[in-house]
Order: structure tokens, then sequence, then C-alpha cells
């Protein structure tokens, strides 16, 4: 539940082609519900776990969406800290979409109060000193987490011989 509540203050001001698009949330007696942009091409593992390989283009072409995502949070002091492929999701055109900001933090400023202690991400992704007390997230090591995400997911990529 904390992690919802968490997600709601970053989603609602997030507006990039980048990000899943938040509507609205409510609570009923048992849950917390957000409404969210439909992406019907699920999340970024589902595909990979599917298709196995990836054309070289297609790659490129999410490699600089997701870059592009990680810049746009990181200009508006949003540190997402938990980059894998399970939040990522996939639009109708084939677009990706930031998804998940339920460990996602405001970068402080020098006189903002500490917030309190961030929850691990997901250990393949981490940085190195994430794993290290305190773990402090950093632009730094939400790239780590695309770098790590690439490397680990190397061998998806097919090379079809299309011009550079």
């Amino acid at each position: 539940m904390d992690k919802i509540l968490n997600e709601v203050p970053f989603l609602h001001k997030l507006d990039s082609p980048y990000v899943v698009k938040f509507f609205d949330w409510y609570e009923s007696s048992k849950h917390i519900w957000l409404i969210l942009e439909y992406c019907m091409g699920g999340d970024l593992l589902n595909l990979i776990t599917q298709d196995k390989q990836l054309p070289e283009f297609t790659v490129k072409a999410f490699g600089m969406e997701l870059v592009a995502g990680l810049q746009y949070l990181h200009f508006n002091s949003i540190l997402y800290c938990d980059l894998k492929p399970a939040n990522i999701l996939i639009d109708e055109f084939g677009s990706l979409k930031l998804a998940d900001f339920g460990l996602a933090r405001r970068i402080p400023t020098s006189d903002a109060a500490p917030e309190r202690p961030l929850a691990p991400g997901s250990p393949h992704y981490m940085a190195p000193e994430l794993f290290q007390q305190p773990a402090i997230h950093s632009f730094a090591s939400d790239f780590w987490a695309l770098v790590r995400f690439s490397k680990y997911h190397e061998k998806l990529v097919i090379n079809v011989g299309l011009p550079a």
C-alpha cells in the first residue's frame, strides 16, 4: 500500500510520452485502484519472454525511448529507482512507457527533510553502491539499471542486416 501511495503524486504530475498516463485513483475497502493509460502491448518482460530476440532497430528505438524517459524524470528531479522490463509498458504504437513509480523518489534539496529509507529495487538491475548501507540512489544508479538491463538482455538482439 505504501508503494501505491508513493506512486500517485509522481504519476499525477508527470506528462511525457515516455511515462504511462495517470487518470485517477480510488480506494475500496480492501484495495487502492489506479486508473492508468491502457498499454495493450503488455510489459517489456513479456515481450522479451515471448519473442526471445528482437530486431536491432527495435532494440535501438527502445533504448532511445528509455534514455529519453529517464532524462525526463531526472530533469523533473525524480529518481526512478526500479528500472526493469516488468516496469516498462508497451502502448498500441509499440512505444515504451515507464510505469510503477512505487520506489521513485524526489531528489532531495539541501533544506528538505530526509525521506524514509528506500526499499531495495530489483537486485539484477541495481547499481553496486545500492547494496551498501545506506543505499543512495542517484541519476547514475538509474542509468546503471538501463546499462545492466541492456547487457543482461544483449542476446535478445538479432541483426537483420539493415543499414545503420
